[in-house]
């Protein structure tokens, strides 16, 4: 009997586990778990729009051909998931991209403020230190009378430039 269907041509004959378990994803959703049975080996064939094949009692025949064309609706498959997978992926990154924007500008924000806040007490700072040290120049050295108004110009890391204004 073997003889005779190689004879007519059906080169290839599975069994309905290994057929379906490979070309099940051409008639059913993935996870889908279809009984290995003739009727779904039959159902993946039409499907598949396959014609010119026999299905025995535990093996489905196909010609050469057959399985070629099978293969070929299977790596179109596997094409399209392909390109649903890279879409699904970029739209993640898309959004995972706006997310680290959205941080990055707060952050920005939440700097600007701080080197701001920092920059007004360096001011406070240093108007105090004039002050302080126009002060400390006009009782140390105010009662001798040499100079009628000291001025400091600047108090930056603890060096003061002033000027005297002498009587």
């Amino acid at each position: 009997e073997t003889t005779r269907i190689r004879r007519e041509g059906y080169s290839v004959r599975p069994k309905f586990a290994d057929f379906v378990k490979r070309y099940g994803m051409l008639a059913f959703r993935v996870g889908a778990n279809p009984n290995p049975t003739a009727d779904t080996c039959k159902m993946v064939l039409e499907h598949a729009k396959i014609t010119g094949w026999m299905i025995g009692r535990t093996k489905v025949f196909l010609k050469f051909f057959h399985v070629d064309e099978l293969d070929h609706l299977l790596i179109e498959c596997h094409r399209k998931a392909t390109v649903l997978q890279k879409i699904c992926r970029g739209s993640r990154a898309r959004r995972a991209h706006r997310a680290l924007l959205e941080k990055a500008k707060v952050q920005q924000a939440e700097a600007k403020h701080f080197l701001t806040r920092g920059s007004e007490l360096v001011e406070r700072y240093v108007v105090i230190m004039r002050n302080m040290t126009e002060f400390d120049l006009k009782i140390r050295y105010g009662k001798y009378g040499l100079f009628r108004t000291a001025v400091v110009l600047d108090v930056w890391s603890g060096v003061v430039v002033m000027t005297l204004h002498f009587k």
